[in-house]
């Protein structure tokens, strides 16, 4: 199972990527946290006696470090907005001891999985025996999700009723010599779905198709489509120009964001583009930026090449992108917003 997105944040700026990159790498704890028990364990409690929340969050992060894939379900976890749930019970404790953990996986508070389970202790009862059989529920539970592909996205689109990009996103195999190479979701229906196109002989030469849904909670309903395509494109120019400065590099320039027209196969469609410059080094490095919108949805298209060869790339392409309609999900949103 993989749990790792192949990382894009901005294709060619490489010193500012391994910045990000680095940063988000650093060892954090956990999301876990204890939790109440279900009504149906608290009823079972009345009638037996029973020691609840024998484990605070601290203890459960320390418990789960012990787990051998613990570093996969620490990078699992943090490519997005989860949370895990524990609530604990020691039943039966003066006959059969056991204790009862009900473990449920949020995302954004959206309950995606739960898993119930039990390990039998033996008597006399000790802290040791109790933590034994703690550690053995939580590495049953990682090899639940693991099996279950629970943090994998698809879980995450599927529970909120988000777009089917694998199914309902049309995009070219082939555009030029590039070759599609890899497609992901990522873990927030927010930012939907990431295709990777590469050249057989340049392996640096790269571009990426990103189609995400207009955010009701960034935009109005009222807004025309060239000023949504504009404010989308000047909150991306901020963010690139913040990763520059943020990485040290002095010698670059970022275009002004510039409107175009794409005419294909008779069809004429808005967009907006700019352009990133950076200087350091024997040779320039560029990252060219252009975004359309079809549906409900943007579609960005980013190169690492300057504007006049990534331009040709975008007007084989974009014509041939096909978007997935309006989810459930977003109806949801901006019926809300």
């Amino acid at each position: 199972m993989k749990y790792s997105l192949f990382s894009v944040v901005l294709t060619s700026i490489g010193l500012a990527c391994s910045i990000a990159y680095a940063n988000a790498s650093t060892k954090q704890d956990m999301p876990f946290y204890a939790a109440s028990l279900s009504t149906e364990a608290k009823e079972y409690c009345q009638s037996t006696q029973c020691n609840t929340h024998n484990f605070d969050k601290q203890a459960l992060r320390q418990l789960i470090e012990s787990n051998e894939y613990a570093d996969d379900v620490r990078e699992a976890l943090a490519l997005s907005e989860y949370e895990v749930l524990v609530g604990d019970t020691l039943i039966d404790v003066d006959g059969s001891p056991a204790l009862l953990m009900e473990i449920t996986t949020n995302w954004r508070g959206v309950p995606i999985d739960d898993l119930n389970i039990t390990q039998n202790i033996s008597l006399p009862l000790t802290t040791e025996k109790l933590n034994n059989a703690a550690s053995k529920l939580l590495d049953t539970w990682v090899s639940h999700i693991r099996r279950a592909e629970v943090l994998d996205a698809e879980r995450i689109y599927q529970t909120l009723g988000a777009s089917n990009y694998q199914q309902e996103l049309s995009i070219p195999a082939q555009i030029g010599d590039f070759a599609l190479q890899q497609q992901a979701l990522y873990r927030d229906p927010m930012q939907g779905s990431i295709a990777r196109y590469e050249h057989p002989e340049y392996i640096d030469a790269i571009v990426d198709i990103s189609v995400y849904p207009v955010s009701p909670f960034a935009y109005s309903k009222e807004m025309k489509d060239a000023d949504l395509l504009a404010a989308e494109l000047n909150s991306e120019h901020m963010q690139v120009q913040a990763l520059v400065e943020r990485a040290g590099i002095n010698e670059y320039s970022i275009s002004e964001i510039k409107p175009l027209t794409i005419k294909k196969n008779s069809k004429v469609l808005e967009g907006y583009a700019f352009q990133v410059e950076l200087k350091n080094g024997l040779e320039p490095v560029y990252t060219t930026n252009y975004l359309f919108k079809k549906g409900d949805k943007f579609v960005k298209l980013s190169g690492n090449f300057p504007d006049m060869v990534m331009l040709p790339i975008v007007e084989q392409s974009i014509a041939k992108i096909e978007v997935p309609p309006e989810s459930a999900f977003m109806r949801s949103m901006r019926s809300d917003g």
